[in-house]
């Protein structure tokens, strides 16, 4: 019995060692699909938005694929170029979500500066470009949707990582921290990002009498 358990413990703690490795491996084609969906969602949602919520042939069938194409070529070239193919979602942090905010501001002005440049040359009269002059009501929402998107995205993957994703290792270890500051709270993310929990932390001990009866993480501040 006591085998048993031991196998089964070693088996989860394989499957959770290995499966970071494969990411690892696929981890740009992944990414650039789920922002390829992520592009493809945002504007989606910008046409039922502009178009109060109802769904209408002229533009799911004739606007939205074509201007697509467009916002693809732009977006994807853009996003590559501020290096947002070559993170880790696991890790996400604030810079991470900064640079999505300034990929899509310079995505979405060189969308709107190339879609009214190509509107008032001779490329207006292409086929390609019918009933297309009056999506600009689209730009705003897809900018903002993008950017909630795509932040959002890699937020709950590191929640699944730090949350789902884990093992506890038997009987955990009471865990109490001395400082609730900087490296008081760099210490709780590092135990959450555990593969295998060991620690449950109760609280966080201080001698700022400031900080007591607040929480980090969820994680209370006790006392002195």
């Amino acid at each position: 019995m006591a085998e048993t358990r031991i196998q089964e413990k070693t088996e989860k703690k394989l499957i959770i060692d290995t499966s970071p490795g494969l990411m690892l491996k696929c981890r740009r084609p992944l990414i650039i699909l789920a922002h390829v969906i992520v592009f493809a969602v945002s504007l989606l949602i910008s046409f039922l938005i502009k178009n109060d919520m109802q769904w209408d042939a002229s533009w799911v069938v004739e606007q939205y694929p074509r201007l697509l194409v467009f916002v693809l070529a732009v977006k994807l070239v853009v996003f590559g170029l501020f290096k947002q193919y070559r993170g880790w979602w696991r890790y996400v942090g604030i810079l991470d979500l900064l640079g999505i905010v300034g990929a899509s501001v310079a995505s979405s002005l060189v969308i709107v500066i190339s879609w009214f440049s190509m509107l008032n040359t001779q490329l207006r009269n292409n086929p390609f470009f019918e009933n297309l002059t009056e999506v600009e009501g689209v730009f705003i929402s897809d900018w903002f949707l993008t950017l909630i998107l795509l932040g959002g995205l890699r937020m709950v993957v590191r929640l699944y990582y730090e949350e789902y994703r884990t093992v506890e290792s038997g009987r955990l270890k009471k865990f109490l921290i001395v400082g609730a500051g900087d490296a008081g709270e760099a210490l709780v993310r590092e135990i959450h990002r555990m593969q295998v929990t060991q620690y449950e932390v109760v609280g966080f001990v201080d001698d700022d009498t400031v900080k007591q009866g607040i929480s980090i993480h969820g994680i209370p501040v006790l006392g002195t």
